[in-house]
């Protein structure tokens, strides 16, 4: 079963959900995209600790997808479990010249 923990646009600063979360597992999907979609997202977990994980880069696209993020070994161990999940927006840029791009967000359900 999947639980929403809601939609955001990405932006070029960090946003992250509103909604702590405790699952390993994510389902990622993406609405308003368009073929001249040229941007990409990070996503990145942050815990109670105020620190935060790598970031792993996603590509939008039609299909959902799946996404592990597991809890480090020694927060788990140390009882910090609660973490928030954050995404930025990257803008593709080349020579200098930032592609045209849509105005697409992102949504987020955790494995229950």
């Amino acid at each position: 079963m999947w639980r929403s923990l809601g939609t955001l646009k990405p932006q070029l600063d960090w946003k992250t959900f509103n909604a702590p979360t405790f699952s390993d597992t994510f389902r990622i999907s993406y609405s308003g995209l368009t073929p001249e979609l040229s941007s990409s997202a990070l996503i990145r977990q942050y815990f109670a600790s105020d620190e935060v994980s790598a970031t792993v880069r996603l590509y939008p696209k039609r299909e959902k997808l799946i996404l592990e993020l597991p809890i480090p070994e020694p927060l788990k161990n140390s009882g910090m479990v609660v973490r928030y999940i954050g995404v930025k927006r990257l803008i593709r840029r080349r020579y200098g010249f930032i592609w045209p791009d849509s105005d697409w967000s992102l949504t987020l359900e955790e494995l229950i």
